[in-house]
Formats: structure tokens, C-alpha cells, sequence
């Protein structure tokens, strides 16, 4: 099973969101999370990892907590 780096950034307007860029038999895809802190999306990430989001057997290498905002 492959691993993937996942990175936990801000928005300019304070929600919080985890993405991982995958790549599988069907092609790449992003895996998204959306949250309203920075607690409340390491708890739906930890869930995630173990398949509660609906996409299970996604194992992340690394967790990213990204300081910078990005720009949309």
C-alpha cells in the first residue's frame, strides 16, 4: 500500500482544510477535509486514516501543519 504526505493549511478566511494529492488505478484524485480549526481537523484526519471519511486503506506517511495561507 502506498503512503502519502498530507499537509494541513489555513484559508485566508480562518477554515482549515487537509489535502493529499493521490495517485491509484483510477488516475490521481486529491483527498480534501474541510474543518473550522486547526483541533477539529487533526481529529477528522486521525478518523480519516483509519477509513471513517469514506476512504479507507489511505495511509498518510507524513503530516504537514502548513504556517503559510494560501492563495486561492
Amino acid at each position: 500500500m502506498s503512503k502519502y504526505n498530507l499537509y494541513i493549511s489555513q484559508t485566508q478566511e480562518d477554515e482549515w482544510f487537509a489535502h493529499a494529492d493521490i495517485e491509484d488505478q483510477d488516475g490521481p484524485s486529491k483527498y480534501v477535509v474541510l474543518g473550522n480549526s486547526l483541533s477539529e481537523i487533526r481529529q477528522l484526519v486521525s478518523e480519516g486514516v483509519s477509513g471513517d471519511l469514506g476512504i479507507p486503506g489511505i495511509e498518510f506517511e507524513e503530516v504537514f501543519e502548513e504556517i503559510q495561507i494560501p492563495s486561492f
